[in-house]
């Protein structure tokens, strides 16, 4: 189990022979959980306790599986027979296309920067076209400007924005983009239509130009590139005719 006496890989382990597996048992799916809690902003209870949660989620999570229609995938990397890396991924079907939603991507902690989210949203991605989707989404916390740059200098544009509770004071927001081929809207050829600079940190005014057909295309910080907190960046959004 990751987490209690984390194991840390020697030096000279060379992390590219392991290699994503599709889990499908309920004890996977528990490993899952608790480690997508650990590495993420959860506030975490006692071993125990954890435990009976992540049990409880994966037991929910096999059950909309089979409940649902629409594929979904979880793919994970063990080292000794613990998992160290886990990705997500949902078959969805928007406005008569299939879209692959990747979600729930986690590393831990001592084997981060060694290429393991790379092999596991290449796995992914395989899925999506297999499936004959026509677009990837994906989404980060809305707490977390790196990520929503990161995934927009690779191509996604900020499509919607889902929030946790009706305080609306944070969630989520979800990206898009076509899983081959040019982006929708290239920031460098100039925009298609009219753009507005919000404050990351203003979801309201974010959401309700979402509702009406306007995208997300880029991200510029007020000073340092690094500072994590929303206030400090806007998001540049452009209006389409969708």
């Amino acid at each position: 189990m990751i987490g209690e006496g984390r194991y840390v890989p020697p030096e000279a382990r060379d992390i590219k022979q392991f290699k994503p597996e599709e889990l499908t048992t309920e004890d996977d799916f528990t490993e899952f959980w608790l480690a997508f809690r650990r590495n993420n902003p959860f506030v975490l209870q006692t071993p125990e306790r954890e435990r009976r949660t992540a049990a409880m989620q994966a037991k929910a999570e096999l059950r909309n599986m089979q409940e649902q229609n629409k594929p979904t995938h979880i793919f994970g990397v063990k080292d000794n027979g613990q998992l160290i890396a886990a990705g997500k991924i949902e078959i969805r079907t928007k406005d008569d296309e299939k879209h692959g939603y990747l979600s729930m991507l986690t590393v831990d902690e001592n084997y981060r920067g060694k290429g393991l989210a790379k092999q596991l949203t290449d796995v992914r991605m395989e899925i999506a076209r297999d499936e004959g989707c026509t677009h990837i989404d994906t989404d980060v916390f809305t707490e977390n400007p790196i990520a929503l740059v990161t995934k927009l200098n690779d191509g996604y544009t900020l499509a919607d924005l889902e929030f946790y509770g009706d305080d609306k004071k944070a969630g989520r927001f979800v990206l898009s983009k076509k899983i081959d081929g040019k982006p929708e809207y290239d920031k460098r050829e100039g925009p298609l239509g009219g753009l507005q600079e919000l404050e990351l940190s203003d979801l309201s005014a974010i959401k309700n130009l979402l509702e009406q057909g306007w995208v997300g295309i880029d991200a510029k910080n007020l000073g340092d590139s690094k500072d994590k907190d929303p206030k400090q960046w806007k998001l540049i959004m452009e209006q389409t005719t969708k």
